[in-house]
């Protein structure tokens, strides 16, 4: 953190940009996690600023204490040991297996229906047990890796990878974003649901942030703040 935000006691987050999430529209920065966030630290009486990075630049910059969070991440035992977690869950993430249009790939028999293919997923991100551990034995071998939702959309539309597995909302709002929408279709059941939460820096101590944080998002969910703003995106 930057002395000046030391001072005026501003808390840093960062966020990967994806609709209907954390997304920047007409100029400013808005999503469901975005307002979430906002609401959260109004009140509990912290200025928040929110910088939109890519996701693997999100996670080094909160690791290394140059900002004194990420949103949202999954906790993970590697990633417990430098990040102090949130204890109220922030968003339950649907992560599903995306392909072209009208390509023939199932994953009912399992994900060795993959093992020939080319998976695409976003730098650093994590889609669930199961998918990790076919990649841990070798069931999949080939990946490709994009730094943003936008690029691992246009990776798949364009014939680069087979497969992409991805946090759906966020996969499918990018595509209608950049008019690709139509161009693939998701492969149901999703594979896995997972709860996310704000991973704070270890660099500093951030337990006051990080417990007004978690009492204030708890007075949300029963006030009914959170529901409010999870229709006004999510319908």
């Amino acid at each position: 953190m930057s002395r000046e935000s030391m001072r005026d006691n501003k808390v840093v987050l960062v966020a990967t940009e994806s609709a209907p999430t954390s997304y920047t529209a007409e100029g400013k920065q808005t999503g469901f996690l975005v307002d979430i966030m906002r609401e959260a630290f109004r009140r509990a009486g912290r200025p928040l600023e929110i910088r939109f990075l890519p996701f693997a630049r999100c996670l080094e910059e909160a690791k290394d204490g140059r900002a004194d969070g990420v949103f949202v991440v999954y906790r993970t035992p590697q990633r417990e040991s430098f990040f102090n977690f949130s204890d109220e869950v922030v968003l339950i993430l649907r992560e599903s297996l995306f392909v072209r249009k009208g390509d023939a790939v199932s994953v009912e028999s399992g994900f060795g229906a993959l093992s020939d293919k080319r998976l695409g997923m976003v730098n650093q991100t994590w889609h669930g047990a199961r998918l990790g551990q076919a990649m841990s034995d070798g069931v999949i071998e080939h990946v490709e890796f994009a730094n943003t939702f936008d690029a691992a959309v246009r990776m798949l539309a364009e014939g680069q990878v087979d497969v992409v597995a991805a946090f759906r909302d966020a996969f499918l709002g990018t595509a209608r974003g950049i008019h690709l929408d139509g161009e693939i279709e998701e492969l149901l059941p999703p594979i896995d649901e997972e709860p996310s939460y704000v991973a704070f820096t270890k660099t500093r101590d951030m337990n006051e942030v990080r417990r007004a944080f978690d009492n204030a998002l708890h007075e949300m969910k029963k006030d009914g703040t959170y529901a409010r703003i999870y229709v006004k995106y999510f319908r």
